[in-house]
């Protein structure tokens, strides 16, 4: 039997709702659904951190999308993108594929405030794993996002798991525009400065 709702959950059942119609109508959902049933999916798992509480870095991005992929790119062996590839993604067991995964929006953030890559990405998500690419999304977005990738021999990062480990991928663009790929374990314990303005990539469901 349900119970009736009312005060504070009676407006928030109303947009439950109005989702619900919209989803319902002849034309379907009008914006993007793969947007909405991730935001849904933040929802349900309490994932309400708010950007602007975050400490160690800042969001200087519009939401980007990375395109669907099917998985079978890594960034061990891209040499078509990268003119050097850290020899760790293949020592440290760093260099799993990953799985299929449907388009992503992500956004850039700029670090602002020293720290590890523990506490930059940990303060975004209670689960670190819900704000991981794959190592196929990492090589899209370097691809068609080039234009936020951090320059001047400072790296833009990304946090992705291979054989059950966390790792981040650090994507450095040289003096000469080509870009190199190295990888750090993620509890490395070194402080990255934040006057380097190094940025990292997370996707938006941490909104």
């Amino acid at each position: 039997m349900a119970i009736p709702v009312a005060g504070q959950y009676y407006e928030v059942d109303g947009q439950l709702w109005e989702i619900k119609r919209q989803l319902r109508q002849k034309g379907g959902y009008p914006f993007n659904i793969n947007l909405l049933r991730l935001h849904l999916q933040a929802a349900i798992e309490g994932c309400f951190i708010q950007a602007e509480t975050a400490k160690f870095s800042k969001v200087i991005s519009p939401p980007l999308i990375i395109d669907p992929t099917d998985g079978s790119q890594g960034l061990a062996d891209a040499a078509d993108l990268f003119v050097s590839i850290d020899s760790d993604f293949k020592n440290y067991g760093a260099d799993e594929l990953g799985h299929p995964t449907v388009e992503m929006p992500v956004v850039v953030r700029e670090m602002c405030d020293n720290a590890t890559f523990a506490q930059m990405f940990g303060e975004l998500s209670y689960n670190v794993g819900k704000i991981c690419l794959t190592p196929h999304q990492i090589k899209v977005f370097v691809q068609k996002h080039c234009q936020w990738l951090r320059t001047d021999c400072y790296v833009t990062l990304f946090l992705y798991k291979s054989h059950d480990n966390f790792f981040v991928a650090c994507v450095d663009v040289c003096s000469s525009d080509e870009l190199s790929v190295e990888v750090c374990r993620f509890g490395l314990s070194s402080v990255l400065d934040a006057e380097c303005r190094n940025r990292l990539v997370v996707p938006q469901l941490q909104w």
